[in-house]
């Protein structure tokens, strides 16, 4: 009996030290699987940051692009808009008042797109800077529903440069390409836009041999610089009562070396909305200042001859510099340089940075003049407190002149007006000799267009 129970005994002595062995097992199995998921955790944490944008929150493209894929993948056959919305003249905000500022403006809008009616359907990205991106199912219509909501963000939010959106759509029903590349098409559909108020654009496939040709015109800017591809043009401007010429308006050609002559409308506002177009202006103002130099050298009067400000000019921190430079290395008056500037700078400029700097100019001596008057939104007080010198009507106004009598009833005013605040006032687009005798009848004096001269090459000009 006592050996049977001292074999019972070890029996479960052995049992319990196998129970033992095994809990300690079970237990380091425990220490691991806990280490695998805090491991798991980490990663699950490193890829949620590196998918989303630490500024704003939303996803960058990287996640964006494969949400999409799951989200189109998940729905199949089911129609959606891949949407782009870019800032306009965001570059100018980070230059002028700072990256605080713009990553502000960028949060700011990150909540107000995410809090529209049905954004918890869709998924939003930002990329590098001002660009965001958008997943939407198409029955939500939220490109509509951003070209109605988008202008009141931007009009309320308290900045002193005036800020819109543009906004490129892709649409489609079925993932034929990788949603990177519909993203590349929302994006060529947005720079179809201009650079003036919130639109919406939608891609199709023209766009693609339009983007190519804005490619290689971009691409062409600085040899073209170097191999002086720019020309020089100007349109005499002519007082109506004697029929002499009193000034011209300097223009830019382009000869290209393989899209031969590029029409300043195909190259100037891409240049514009890609913000390249200040190299181009202080070529065409230093080449103004050679023919005003070689106008002297040849015994002939001087003619003052205007250039062209872009908008973005006017912010440029060495603005006033380049100009000042240009005028003592051609030892020129600054008066015969008249400076124009398109009327939506004064208008988009709540800031009066324009007023400031335009000021500090007019103090140089230089002339400014308001190109494209009456096609913004300028009130009257507003053409009583700028510094300027010259109004330009703008050509629109003579469309139906002078056979509408509104039409003539306006220039009338805009003639009055000019009067008034002792402003010297141009009309552009002249080209009938009834709209030249209808503007002298009303006491418009001076003028430009083709009823007079189209633009010329400097060296026919002179001749």
């Amino acid at each position: 009996l006592q050996g049977l129970y001292t074999d019972d005994y070890y029996r479960i002595q052995q049992m319990n030290n196998q129970l033992i062995n095994s809990q300690r097992a079970l237990q380091k199995s425990n220490q691991k699987l806990k280490q695998v998921l805090a491991q798991v955790q980490e990663a699950n944490t490193t890829i949620d940051a590196l998918e989303h944008d630490s500024l704003t929150g939303l996803y960058r493209l990287p996640g964006f692009v494969r949400r999409v894929s799951q989200a189109l993948d998940a729905a199949p056959g089911q129609a959606f808009d891949i949407i782009v919305l870019d800032v306009a003249n965001f570059t100018l905000l980070c230059d002028v008042f700072g990256s605080k500022v713009a990553d502000k403006l960028l949060q700011d809008l990150a909540l107000f797109l995410t809090g529209l009616e049905h954004a918890n359907q869709g998924l939003f990205a930002r990329k590098a800077g001002d660009l965001f991106y958008i997943y939407m199912p198409a029955q939500f219509c939220f490109p509509e529903l951003l070209q109605e909501k988008l202008p009141a963000f931007f009009d309320s939010y308290p900045l002193p440069i005036r800020m819109h959106g543009m906004v490129g759509v892709y649409s489609a029903s079925t993932a034929e390409i990788p949603p990177l590349q519909m993203c590349d098409r929302a994006r060529l559909a947005l720079n179809t836009l201009p650079q003036e108020e919130v639109r919406v654009a939608h891609y199709d496939r023209s766009m693609q041999d339009d983007l190519l040709r804005e490619h290689k015109l971009l691409d062409s800017v600085p040899d073209a610089l170097k191999r002086h591809e720019f020309l020089l043009y100007l349109q005499p401007k002519v007082d109506m009562f004697t029929g002499e010429t009193v000034g011209a308006e300097a223009l830019v050609r382009w000869q290209h070396p393989e899209l031969g002559f590029v029409p300043p409308n195909a190259f100037i506002p891409l240049l514009e909305r890609e913000d390249v177009i200040y190299p181009v202006d202080q070529y065409i103002w230093e080449a103004a200042c050679q023919f005003l130099a070689r106008r002297r050298e040849l015994g002939l009067p001087p003619l003052p001859v205007s250039v062209n400000m872009a908008r973005r000019d006017i912010y440029r921190e060495d603005l006033l510099d380049v100009l000042d430079r240009l005028i003592k290395k051609y030892d020129l008056d600054p008066r015969l340089l008249r400076l124009e500037v398109i009327e939506r700078a004064y208008t988009e400029d709540s800031g009066r940075i324009v007023f400031n700097v335009l000021s500090q100019l007019r103090k140089r001596g230089f002339w400014i003049e308001m190109d494209d008057f009456g096609t913004g939104a300028s009130t009257l007080s507003m053409a009583a407190d700028i510094p300027i010198d010259v109004l330009k009507l703008d050509r629109s106004f003579l469309t139906q002149f002078p056979e509408s009598p509104r039409h003539v009833e306006i220039v009338r005013f805009v003639v009055q007006l000019a009067r008034a605040l002792d402003l010297r006032l141009v009309a552009e687009g002249v080209e009938t000799k009834e709209q030249a005798d209808a503007l002298c009848k009303l006491g418009c004096r001076y003028a430009q267009g083709y009823y007079y001269s189209r633009p010329l090459p400097a060296e026919d000009f002179l001749k």
